[in-house]
């Protein structure tokens, strides 16, 4: 290469590098952006106080108080059956579900009376002997002991005639008895659940003739915690309900008694609740049956200016999360009157203003800014308008 071609290369690689320094030297200084500070977007709920009641669902099967098993209180053959005395059978106080033969009793109460009337007479006579005893003492002038006179004057014999008289009532009154427990009568108004006799059998004092059950009221049993037995209120009606059945439709019942043990299972207790009248048709033709799962709902006693929860609200320190009137997220104290299944009553520490905070943050932090949805929302709504 000759040396005109040598220097031209040259002097064009240092005129570029002049160029490119006076470029780089004169070009502006790139502005540092600001990090843009990001403020959550979040939901709230209101913070209300209010007076509540707490709540609990149970459910169970309806059972009949303890069946009666009806039995003969005499002897005898039984000559005739209730038409309707068969299993499922409603029958009222008083209905006669069967007849002993009662020929021989009637005979018993024959002779009873005539053994009353004969008491009576001795009793009369033995009177008038009295009488003249009396009598015929004063006439003597005799002093005698008190032993002596009482003999004298037959107060042994009157004493004997009148216990006869009282065995003789007593006896009649037995025998009336028997024959009026010759007819197999329904003790309260219920149902027949079994029946263990036909006619022309024979049944002995003792012998199971009927079982019956009290259909003016029955019984459910529901567990419930510990923990709600302590605010549950006895006084209050429970609502029932067989959802598949009656849709929103419910009855009441009313709680009988709280039973003294626990169940070894898990721990809870059961409450006794009584159904009145179950079967009536006075209840919108709601009847609940033997043996009907039903579901429950027992109510604790009213609290009074409290705020109510949902369980999840509350942190692992029993502490509230709420977003202020200032739009900043703040912790608020919270002492727990019930907490329940779903919620929990309690007094908090609130200022006017606040409202929980109802979106889970994955790091919140005393005095945090956030943009409450609702209030971002319209201002965007106001902006389009």
């Amino acid at each position: 290469m000759s040396f005109k071609k040598i220097a031209a290369v040259a002097i064009i690689l240092l005129v570029g590098g002049i160029s490119a320094k006076v470029l780089i030297d004169t070009a502006p200084a790139p502005k540092k952006k600001t990090a843009e500070k990001i403020v959550p977007l979040v939901e709230v709920t209101p913070l209300d106080v209010g007076v509540y009641r707490a709540s609990w669902q149970a459910g169970g099967n309806v059972n009949a108080k303890p069946s009666v098993k009806l039995m003969a209180q005499v002897t005898g053959q039984v000559i005739s059956i209730h038409k309707q005395a068969a299993p499922g059978a409603m029958l009222k106080k008083g209905d006669v579900l069967g007849q002993v033969d009662d020929s021989n009793y009637r005979l018993i109460v024959a002779q009873k009376k005539a053994a009353l009337v004969q008491a009576q007479s001795n009793l009369a006579v033995e009177m008038g002997q009295v009488k003249n005893a009396e009598n015929n003492y004063k006439l003597s002038g005799l002093q005698l002991n008190a032993t002596a006179k009482s003999l004298a004057l037959r107060d042994p014999q009157l004493a004997a005639s009148k216990a006869a008289l009282d065995i003789a009532k007593a006896d009649l009154a037995k025998a009336q008895l028997d024959l009026e427990r010759t007819q197999l009568r329904m003790p309260f108004d219920g149902h027949v659940m079994s029946m263990n006799l036909t006619q022309g059998s024979f049944v002995s004092a003792g012998t199971q003739v009927f079982e019956l059950v009290d259909s003016a009221e029955f019984w459910l049993q529901v567990k419930v915690p510990q923990s709600f037995v302590s605010v549950l209120d006895t006084g209050h009606s429970v609502e029932i309900k067989k959802s598949q059945q009656w849709g929103e439709q419910s009855r009441e019942g009313t709680i009988k008694h709280i039973l003294p043990a626990v169940d070894a299972s898990d721990r809870q207790v059961r409450v006794l609740i009584a159904i009145k009248e179950p079967l009536s048709d006075a209840h919108q033709g709601l009847k609940i049956r033997y043996n009907d799962y039903v579901n429950v709902t027992l109510y604790g006693r009213q609290f009074d200016n409290v705020y109510q929860l949902s369980n999840d609200a509350l942190n692992a320190d029993n502490q509230l999360w709420v977003v202020d009137n200032k739009n900043t997220l703040q912790l608020r104290d919270v002492s727990i009157v019930y907490k329940g299944r779903y919620h929990v009553w309690a007094n908090v520490d609130a200022q006017l203003g606040d409202q929980i905070l109802a979106t889970r943050l994955q790091i919140a932090s005393q005095d945090m800014a956030v943009r409450v949805a609702a209030q971002a929302n319209a201002a965007a709504d106001e902006a389009s308008l």
